[in-house]
């Protein structure tokens, strides 16, 4: 007979394995996402002629490459600044306006790999900082210590996710949300927004430093076949990573009670 210990490990090595699967799948799904930004709209492969695309696709990419104010873009395309396409830390709300619970994510809870683990508080115990709010499609980086990465992007966030004043926002006007967030959230851009960060500690950049960042802007039909394929992909991995969140709650509620005795299980 199954002895309750021996129940209790099972469980928690199920609970482990189902949060394990779901990281590797999530990295998996953000790598080929990335790595198809990185070949179409930083290395150009497509315009080099190093990589074979379907005819509809390849249609909307031009056949050379001309100078521009950041080097050698496709011709055609168009170089911003991520504040052309986006609106930065759109929504800062007062205290009076916070819910009366808020999951409040500071970058110590926001991962270089985009993985949250925000804190449940009521609203008279949030910090000072707790005043970004989030909607759908929001690209959130880190402004303190950028180098390190600390990110995240909003897909279908619960509507009392509240984010640091640490972090800056983005909210996409002109480009879909999966152009900007591949576009921003990558190490070279963090290695960037490092060097241009400032003070002691703790070196800050100024929210105004991400809406100077140059971007390249295809055209308006190759965007949104981007954003027709990576889309799928970025929301799959954020559905993943809220299941995990909450396997993880639920082994960390029950598991003191089982421990204590509080919970019992029942004799296989």
């Amino acid at each position: 007979m199954t002895t309750t210990r021996e129940t209790l490990v099972t469980i928690l090595e199920a609970i482990e394995a189902k949060i394990e699967v779901n990281r590797r799948t999530s990295e998996t799904l953000e790598e080929i996402a990335r790595t198809l930004f990185q070949s179409w709209f930083v290395d150009f492969d497509p315009v080099r002629g190093t990589a074979t695309l379907p005819g509809d696709i390849s249609r909307l990419f031009p056949d050379r490459l001309v100078d521009s104010a950041i080097g050698p873009i496709p011709e055609g395309w168009e170089v911003a600044k991520v504040g052309d396409v986006a609106t930065v830390n759109a929504m800062t709300a007062k205290v009076a306006n916070l819910p009366e619970t808020i999951r409040y994510v500071d970058i110590s809870s926001a991962g270089k790999n985009g993985v949250l683990a925000p804190l449940e508080l009521p609203r008279a115990s949030a910090p000072s900082r707790a005043r970004r709010r989030v909607v759908n499609g929001d690209t959130v980086l880190s402004t303190v210590r950028p180098e390190r990465g600390a990110h995240f992007l909003c897909l279908d966030p619960p509507s009392n996710l509240i984010a640091s004043t640490g972090f800056a926002t983005l909210t996409p006007s002109r480009v879909p949300w999966s152009y900007l967030y591949t576009s921003v959230c990558r190490p070279s851009v963090f290695e960037t927004l490092g060097h241009l960060a400032s003070g002691g500690a703790y070196p800050a950049i100024r929210p105004s430093v991400v809406a100077e960042l140059p971007l390249v802007l295809p055209s308006a039909d190759l965007v949104m076949r981007f954003h027709e394929i990576v889309a799928p992909m970025l929301e799959e991995r954020a559905t993943l990573e809220a299941g995990s969140r909450t396997v993880a709650e639920l082994r960390d509620t029950l598991l003191p009670k089982l421990i204590s005795g509080e919970l019992r299980l029942a004799p296989a």
